[in-house]
């Protein structure tokens, strides 16, 4: 008999235990990515500009970061200063 209503004490212990942790949430927070950046060329009227933007998640809207106007020269092409073989 004593054997039974330790049992049964064990067993409403564990139930109460398991219903109050059970109820109980664990509130994580996860560590917000920063948005990664991209670059993209806009010719606006003629003028070439280089945009760095992101997509912002929430509104699907691009932001854009940076402008910055630029020259319309073309690139220099940089002679390969190494040894060639016939040199």
């Amino acid at each position: 008999m004593r054997n039974r209503i330790l049992s049964t004490l064990a067993s409403l212990l564990l139930l109460v235990i398991i219903a109050s942790t059970s109820s109980c949430t664990f509130n994580t927070v996860e560590r917000k990515q920063p948005p990664r950046h991209k670059q993209r060329i806009v010719w606006v009227s003629g003028v070439r500009y280089r945009q760095v933007y992101y997509i912002d998640n929430v509104t699907n809207n691009v932001i854009i970061v940076n402008q910055i106007k630029e020259s319309n020269k073309k690139p220099k092409h940089h002679k390969n200063k190494g040894k060639h073989k016939g040199n």
